[in-house]
């Protein structure tokens, strides 16, 4: 039986003249079971991809992480917070305005969209409808509050974006008709009471639209 140390010698050589290697061809050059692949990498300090699985890996010593904590490799990425979910909502914490799937997907680029349907069932992050768009924001409500501001700021406030569905319209007018609200703080709280989530962005257009908004009203 080989001694232990010759074995991890031979896995961090390995890493060092392949760089990031999959499972796969670990095994095989190795001549190992997958269990005992794993106990020499703990041995070691390694780092596994947060795409493809999980299923290559990095010597650390040999990972260039970029300013987002991430670094790519002909298409591998491993991030400095493990795994893709965490990484997503890691991103999603540190964003200054929020990001959309797009924005994920390209800052990634990998697919994103499992891991963002995992957080938002976990309440990690919150997903927010703004005019075409689902904007996942932080589940820090203070966090969000910032980050939603930041984005409608950036974006604009523009009559011709129209940053609401059909359905929340009709929702907000018969609020507005029925409930008899005239500002947007009696819409929002009126929409809530009934469980319906629609943006505050949402309201805000369809008053200003429609001309329902009140002097004065927030």
């Amino acid at each position: 039986m080989r001694p232990i140390e010759t074995d991890v010698v031979d896995v961090r050589e390995l890493l060092r003249r392949h760089g990031p290697t999959s499972t796969e061809d670990l095994l095989r050059e190795l001549e190992c079971s997958r269990a005992t692949l794993y106990v020499k990498l703990a041995r070691i300090s390694y780092v596994s991809s947060c795409n493809r699985n999980g299923k290559y890996h990095a010597l650390l010593e040999m990972v260039k992480y970029d300013h987002k904590g991430l670094w790519f490799h002909q298409g591998i990425v491993f991030s400095r917070w493990g795994t893709l979910k965490n990484t997503i909502q890691h991103l999603v914490d540190d964003s200054e305005i929020g990001l959309t799937t797009g924005e994920l997907n390209s800052i990634l680029k990998t697919r994103v969209t499992p891991q963002l349907v995992v957080l938002v069932r976990e309440r990690k992050v919150v997903r927010v409808r703004q005019g075409r768009h689902q904007v996942y924001y932080s589940a820090n409500s203070t966090v969000r509050k910032r980050q939603n501001e930041r984005r409608e700021a950036a974006e604009g406030f523009r009559e011709d974006t129209i940053p609401v569905s059909k359905e929340e319209i009709i929702q907000i007018l018969v609020a507005v008709v029925k409930h008899h609200a005239v500002t947007l703080t009696e819409a929002n709280a009126i929409l809530s009471s009934q469980g319906t989530v629609v943006n505050e962005r949402a309201v805000r257009w369809v008053f200003r639209k429609y001309g329902i908004e009140k002097k004065g009203s927030p």
